[in-house]
């Protein structure tokens, strides 16, 4: 059997995660920068644009976890929103995206993507009072 999840705190656990990314992209542009697109993500060009989608991140994870009722759903589906963004260009770009890149965001935006799901799936439900 498989245990309810309380999508309030699930979206406020990814909204935490993403913080953490967004931070680390802010902070390191050029670690996360590589890993995704290999080489280039260290190259100074690169570190603004992950910088700025480190802000992104940031402020959605913030939106998450900090927002309830319909606000969080509509912060949960922003969320899943640029997941699925950042899933869809890193596939788009191919082989010129490192295979390391490629199965990164595929675990990570994927991961999201799908909590993202899980997460307004529940959000949407009307909340049962006692």
């Amino acid at each position: 059997m498989i245990a309810a999840v309380d999508p309030v705190l699930l979206t406020r656990a990814v909204g935490f995660a993403r913080i953490g990314f967004g931070i680390l992209m802010l902070a390191r542009p050029e670690v996360l920068g590589s890993r995704w697109i290999g080489r280039q993500g260290a190259l100074p060009g690169t570190r603004v644009i992950v910088r700025a989608l480190g802000m992104r991140d940031l402020v959605l994870g913030l939106g998450a976890a900090t927002a309830s009722g319909r606000e969080q759903q509509r912060w949960a589906a922003a969320s899943l929103a640029a997941d699925a963004a950042d899933l869809s260009a890193t596939l788009a770009g191919g082989s010129a995206v490192p295979l390391a890149g490629r199965l990164g965001t595929a675990v990570a935006a994927g991961a999201g993507v799908a909590l993202g799901g899980i997460s307004l799936a529940g959000l949407s439900r009307p909340s049962k009072t006692t």
